[in-house]
């Protein structure tokens, strides 16, 4: 039939999808597949940790240290309080966003940091009395 669209089966032979995790991979998808048939691959990278186990490195934890300090000494505390999140200091979110961990670790961290004396939340004593989190002391790797 002169002008017809392809059929499902020529699609699918012509199929290939790339799967991007930490490289590119090209796989073929239609090795004994029927003509209507089809599936998808997931494939991880050598390396990649899926987000509900990443954990946070010690790089990341003394930049999230010096982040709460900073936004402490600014007069915008982060805030352990989910009311925060309209003014975006919520720490939880703040730190699943911008370290890619999952909400549960970020707040994890943070109850541990509190209970082991690293972070206290406090009034502020600056204009507008924000409260939030404050670093009593950073929180160093074992030597």
């Amino acid at each position: 039939m002169k002008g017809a669209p392809p059929t499902r089966h020529g699609q699918i032979s012509d199929m290939q999808v790339i799967i991007n995790c930490v490289d590119q991979q090209v796989v073929d998808l239609t090795t004994g597949l029927g003509p209507e048939q089809s599936t998808l691959v997931p494939v991880l990278g050598a390396g990649a940790t899926p987000v509900g186990e990443k954990r946070l490195s010690w790089h990341q934890i003394r930049d999230i240290f010096q982040a709460i300090d900073e936004a402490w000494r600014a007069g915008a505390p982060w805030s352990v309080f989910p009311h925060a999140r309209r003014k975006g200091r919520f720490a939880v979110d703040l730190i699943s966003d911008q370290y890619g961990v999952t909400k549960r670790e970020a707040e994890t961290s943070i109850t541990k940091w509190q209970q082991h004396g690293y972070l206290v939340t406090e009034a502020g004593k600056f204009h507008g009395k924000a409260s939030g989190l404050r670093v009593v002391k950073y929180l160093e790797p074992d030597r």
